[in-house]
């Protein structure tokens, strides 16, 4: 019998009081299922994580054109992106239970800033305002290059020193949380990945690997993560 996991995935959601809504790209998804993974869209609701979580074997945290409310690490607001407190919660809640179970996490763009924060890290609210860095706010279209820092995991998992990635954001990963490294740099010196060092599994990039045939091997290595979890949790 094939062991398949199933992965948690938090969509985004529309608010309004006629036609309310919760909706994902469906590459995010594509790209579990074609490494052998079962991504199930989980509602906005703290009161059913734990029981989602019984039957988890991964968390996935995708992006999202919102901010984590800056007063998560300490700070006022910098910028002009919407606070998703809703998001944001249950987020943090599958976050920190995926954490506290060793259960592989993947974070996509914001979902790496997250990953960060839930840890103790900060973020830099606004590039824009950061003398010499390029405008990462473009498209998913865009493509830059990024280093892929020596003897890290996600050196290990894309097998390559260097990768041209895209880059759709305006906030970034600023000071590191506990037990955790960059394992990618973009040339202005922005940091677009990161690793928690005691962790099986807990790794973010600022990028969109979904969109990138090359970055497939990101989400076979997660998958299978989250397939050897399943394996050591019967």
């Amino acid at each position: 019998m094939i062991c398949v996991p199933l992965i948690v995935v938090i969509p985004d959601a529309q608010e309004d009081d006629d036609n309310s809504k919760y909706f994902l790209r469906k590459n995010y998804l594509t790209a579990l299922e074609k490494q052998g993974g079962a991504p199930v869209i989980v509602p906005y609701s703290i009161k059913n994580v734990g029981f989602y979580m019984q039957f988890a074997h991964g968390v996935m945290i995708a992006g999202g054109k919102f901010t984590i409310d800056p007063e998560f690490f300490n700070q006022r607001m910098q910028c002009n992106l919407p606070i998703n407190s809703k998001r944001t919660q249950v987020e943090w809640a599958y976050c920190q239970e995926a954490l506290q179970r060793k259960m592989p996490i993947l974070g996509i763009c914001g979902g790496m800033q997250l990953i960060n924060v839930v840890l103790g890290g900060s973020l830099i609210q606004d590039l824009s305002r950061i003398p010499n860095v390029s405008n990462h706010n473009v498209s998913k279209n865009n493509v830059h290059s990024v280093q892929i820092l020596p003897d890290t995991y996600l050196s290990q998992y894309l097998k390559c020193s260097d990768l041209d990635v895209n880059s759709s954001h305006c906030q970034s990963v600023d000071r590191l949380g506990h037990e955790v490294r960059i394992n990618a740099l973009s040339p202005d010196g922005v940091i677009e990945g990161i690793e928690h060092t005691q962790h099986p599994f807990c790794l973010g990039v600022q990028w969109h690997p979904e969109y990138f045939h090359q970055n497939q091997n990101l989400f076979s290595e997660f998958v299978q993560a989250c397939r050897m979890f399943r394996k050591h949790e019967k």
